[in-house]
């Protein structure tokens, strides 16, 4: 699939024809895009973003103490993507055993490769052990049109329960919303792939909010009408080999919330 390499409050000027034509050019099957951010209630495709100043006294007690306990173990820093590469494999693995997904998981030479690949305006992240400078977990900054995207937040499974995210995510909010005034941070879209609670975690301990915007989709032409069936036989998708049966579902997830989007245009 293509997506544009904007953040979401930028408006996209795409027509049906420009679309198609970037898809047999690009042997892509969807181009997804999204407009009216910030302009539209309660649709079924958001954002969760921060956009106000990170102050310890804005949060909860309960949710203080997890970050000061946390530093008492850790320390967050920028650092280079060569860092990463060198040395962020394990916690990625780590990482990827908590997602039920049916995506696979990265070899370390194909991890090393994607780092490589992520745009020039990445940014990198790590919390490490304090005692011993070891790396615990690790994010993927993209950083463009004056907001910032934590593309993936990776973080090793035994330093969670020591609050190593809280460190971390505190850190980088300060960094980018107090120090360099972006006008928001995002952790992306709600999430139609695999299960996570990072998001309400963002909200209840961050607070972070969501930002609805307009789901736009457009498919390769034998594609749309193959979404089309399958879309109306949805019921029957469960009894496929679930390798095919979830990757299904993700794609008629999100023609449903495309769908529901016309439903509420004025």
């Amino acid at each position: 699939s293509l997506v544009p390499l904007t953040m979401p409050h930028v408006n996209i000027q795409l027509n049906k024809l420009t679309a198609i034509k970037l898809l047999l050019k690009s042997r892509s099957i969807l181009i997804r895009w999204e407009e009216n951010f910030g302009k539209v209630e309660n649709t079924d495709w958001w954002h969760i973003i921060k956009d106000k100043e990170e102050n310890l006294e804005d949060f909860s007690g309960n949710t203080r103490n997890q970050i000061r306990k946390g530093w008492k173990n850790y320390a967050a820093i920028l650092t280079t993507r060569k860092d990463i590469i060198d040395n962020a494999y394990n916690v990625y693995k780590s990482s990827f055993k908590r997602y039920k997904t049916s995506e696979p998981i990265f070899t370390k030479t194909h991890f090393q490769e994607m780092i490589k690949r992520l745009p020039e305006f990445t940014e990198f992240w790590k919390v490490y052990e304090i005692d011993n400078n070891s790396i615990v977990g690790f994010s993927e900054n993209i950083i463009l049109n004056d907001a910032c995207f934590y593309n993936n937040i990776w973080l090793n499974n035994d330093s969670i329960k020591k609050y190593s995210g809280y460190v971390l995510i505190h850190e980088m909010n300060k960094y980018y919303l107090n120090k360099n005034r972006l006008k928001y941070i995002s952790d992306g879209t709600r999430s139609i792939k695999h299960d996570t609670n990072i998001h309400n975690y963002l909200i209840d301990k961050f607070k972070f909010k969501k930002i609805y915007s307009k789901l736009n989709l457009v498919y390769l032409p034998p594609i749309g009408s193959i979404i089309s069936i399958l879309y109306n036989l949805k019921g029957l998708i469960k009894f496929l080999p679930s390798s095919i049966s979830s990757r299904i579902s993700i794609l008629l997830k999100q023609e449903q919330i495309r769908r529901a989007s016309l439903s509420n245009a004025p």
